[in-house]
């Protein structure tokens, strides 16, 4: 076959190709309408004034959330390890910690254990204490 008659035959068969894809294929058209209205033009600045206020707000409030969970997580930690360490140095197990108990209780390290103990539980208290406060005032909006 010449040169000339192979382009016919794929020019004749491309447009038939062509009509097939397009058949299967659904295409949707999308009208952008143009509105004049000045309250339409006035929504976009209303909602970025929004979004900056937001975060203005919201910004200041999660910085002072992680610091102050910061603060809670070593307290937390603190009351853990002291709790774990006062049963295992202060409180030994069987018939020979019940009659060292009273000799063991008196030692400095039981007495710095059950100080962080005993304070590490209030703090946290205190802190459950604060977030909910905090959280009413912001809910009542109350300054």
């Amino acid at each position: 076959m010449p040169k000339l008659r192979v382009l016919e035959k794929q020019d004749e068969q491309q447009p038939q190709k062509k009509e097939n894809m397009s058949a299967h294929q659904e295409t949707q058209t999308i009208e952008i309408i143009e509105n004049d209205d000045p309250e339409v033009k006035g929504i976009l600045p209303s909602i970025y004034e929004y979004v900056v206020s937001a975060i203005n707000t919201i910004v200041p409030a999660l910085k002072w959330l992680y610091f102050i969970s910061k603060v809670y997580i070593i307290w937390i930690t603190i009351h853990y390890i002291s709790c774990q360490l006062y049963v295992h140095y202060c409180v030994p197990t069987g018939i020979t910690g019940y009659l060292l108990s009273p000799f063991l209780v008196s030692s400095p390290q039981c007495k710095a254990l059950r100080w962080a103990f005993y304070n590490g539980g209030n703090i946290i208290d205190n802190m459950w204490n604060y977030l909910g406060v905090w959280a009413s005032t912001q809910l009542l909006k109350i300054e």
